[in-house]
């Protein structure tokens, strides 16, 4: 047996067949208060939860465009700033995390801003198809495969590139502004920057 059929006869054993669902009725009337309770307070989280994202959305927003005054103002990444109403405040908090995005739009904020703004990460793993192919010549030598085409060579490996936005970015907003000739705003919008919300809580 060779050390791929070991490791997927292993697997194998580990997996569990699905079976049909029963009904099982409790009779009893501590766990129908129980049930009750739980299907009532599931709904009415799921109520809290849509509420609380909408609020979260709004007063985001409002942060964050703050935040792009504070920046044009000052010129600097002034980090985490506490943003409150007449009786309750809460941190905002930017991060150097940004939302995913495409080959298309990385080519397009690379001309805009210049290859820096930009980090490409390629891993590389083994074409499955090709690897149960030719897996007892890999198993007994991978470096050393007999057998198989150049064609086939090159396909066996496959290369999948993570495109995201330079780290330290959301620290160069000023002069990103100043080499594509716009304005600090644009510059945090085109980076579409994480930001989150902590601890919201009436002011004493």
């Amino acid at each position: 047996m060779s050390l791929f059929d070991k490791v997927k006869t292993k697997t194998e054993k580990k997996k569990s067949t699905k079976s049909d669902k029963h009904l099982v009725e409790i009779k009893e009337a501590e766990f129908a208060t129980a049930l009750k309770n739980l299907a009532e307070t599931d709904k009415e989280l799921k109520e809290i939860e849509a509420k609380n994202a909408l609020a979260k959305g709004i007063v985001k927003e409002r942060a964050m465009e703050e935040f792009a005054k504070i920046y044009s103002r000052e010129k600097r990444n002034i980090g985490s700033f506490n943003i409150s109403s007449e009786d309750h405040i809460v941190l905002f908090q930017p991060t150097k995390k940004y939302i995913k995005i495409d080959e298309d739009l990385s080519q397009e904020l690379e001309e805009k801003y210049g290859e820096g703004i930009i980090e490409r990460e390629t891993k590389f793993s083994f074409n499955t198809a090709l690897l149960e192919k030719y897996m007892s010549e890999i198993s007994d030598a991978i470096m050393s495969i007999e057998g198989i085409s150049d064609e086939e060579k090159e396909d066996l490996l496959i290369a999948e590139t993570t495109i995201n936005i330079e780290k330290e970015a959301l620290d160069r907003v000023p002069l990103l502004a100043e080499k594509a000739k716009v304005d600090i705003e644009e510059v945090l919008e085109d980076l579409n920057y994480v930001a989150m919300l902590k601890q919201p809580k009436p002011i004493k």
